[in-house]
């Protein structure tokens, strides 16, 4: 137990003295194209929830709410849908396809 305590200990030191040159690079950079790719499924943005369908057919989602009536949604391929404040979404679920 303290060999490994040890290890880790040495190991955190050494990456905190070389800085994050000691890291591999794909760890501190990102690609420019992952960062432009739309979001898949279910996300929220600036307190927002939304759902984006990137398949090549329709789906149909059921949405949970708090402080409203649940919903379907039927999105169709390539677009989103505006699913409410983030706060009174409660859940989103895939509930079939071809709607």
């Amino acid at each position: 137990m303290r060999t490994q305590l040890k290890a880790a200990l040495l190991a955190a030191t050494t990456v905190l003295a070389l800085g994050p040159t000691a890291l591999p690079a794909a760890a501190t950079t990102t690609p420019a194209t992952a960062l432009r790719a739309p979001v898949c499924g279910h996300y929220t943005n600036a307190g927002t929830e939304y759902y984006r369908n990137c398949a090549n057919v329709s789906e149909r989602i059921w949405v949970t709410r708090r402080f409203s009536r649940n919903e379907h949604y039927c999105v169709q391929p390539g677009t989103q849908v505006q699913l409410g404040n983030f706060a009174n979404v409660y859940g989103v679920y895939h509930d079939g396809w071809n709607c």
